[in-house]
């Protein structure tokens, strides 16, 4: 019989199966009083987006996953900044009280302490 996933180096197609899942997230207000929510994957990605278009954001006008819907999600949810020097997969990530500083914690047995001004 046919095996299922056989060949396609872990991806099955199901539902599920994500290519970069987001392993945190954390919402918090930043250092100018903003409100932004921070984004840890798999692959070591740390990525800032503003929320100041949130309140006023309603369902999505076209059909989503097409390029017109990106396009649309990228203006209610713009990226602020990414952060980069993070070896492996990101397992939490907190936001110290005042919003200047950012800390992030991988596998790889280490911290990463960034500035968001």
């Amino acid at each position: 019989g046919h095996k299922s996933g056989q060949g396609s180096g872990g991806f099955t197609g199901c539902g599920d199966d994500t290519s970069r899942p987001v392993n945190c997230s954390v919402v918090h207000k930043t250092h100018n009083g903003d409100w932004s929510i921070f984004i840890g994957n798999t692959m070591g990605v740390l990525r800032e987006y503003e929320l100041k278009n949130c309140p006023d954001c309603k369902a999505a006008p076209v059909v989503p996953g097409r390029k017109k819907h990106l396009d649309w999600a990228a203006k209610k949810l713009p990226l602020r900044r990414g952060y980069r020097g993070i070896m492996g997969a990101i397992r939490s990530v907190d936001v110290h009280d005042d919003g200047s500083v950012l800390a992030a914690v991988g596998l790889g047995r280490f911290a990463y302490v960034f500035a968001t001004v």
